[in-house]
């Protein structure tokens, strides 16, 4: 039987606009982190705007969200769905990353009618339907940039 966790899905803005290697370090702490209390997810930049799935035991999430709601590179926090009990969807990552570019916007395409990941977070947050297939094209699409 699969493992059955909570999953959280939240937006934020940047406050200044990360570089490249602002967002690499961020990711390596991120992965370090995660992989030592058991967490696992993915995450999506824009031009300014993260998307974040997270998906592990609760205290872990809720001491997660606790740090980056505190964290002063970002603002305008906003949980956009909070599940329990759910499968683990990224269990191969300890946080994927994927950059929102021309492959990502084809892959995402068909999701809705939205340009760009902010318009594609409020989307994903107003419907769990929306939201699921959000979940299954980001599977699809960290695998598919693994695989590369």
């Amino acid at each position: 039987m699969a493992e059955r966790i909570r999953r959280v899905v939240y937006r934020s803005k940047a406050c200044e606009t990360p570089t490249e290697d602002d967002l690499w370090a961020l990711l390596d702490d991120a992965r370090a982190r995660n992989q030592a209390v058991g967490l696992t997810g993915v995450l999506l930049y824009d031009e300014g705007a993260y998307l974040q799935v997270l998906e592990g035991r609760p205290e872990a999430i809720d001491r997660l969200l606790a740090s980056i709601a505190c964290d002063p590179r970002h603002v305008d926090m906003t949980i956009l769905g909070d599940e329990s009990d759910r499968p683990r969807l990224f269990g191969d990552w300890s946080m994927a990353f994927i950059p929102w570019d021309a492959e990502t916007e084809r892959r995402m395409h068909g999701l809705g009618s939205f340009r760009g990941l902010d318009a594609l977070a409020r989307e994903a947050g107003a419907s769990s339907k929306a939201a699921a297939r959000l979940f299954r094209a980001m599977v699809e699409t960290v695998r598919a940039r693994s695989a590369a």
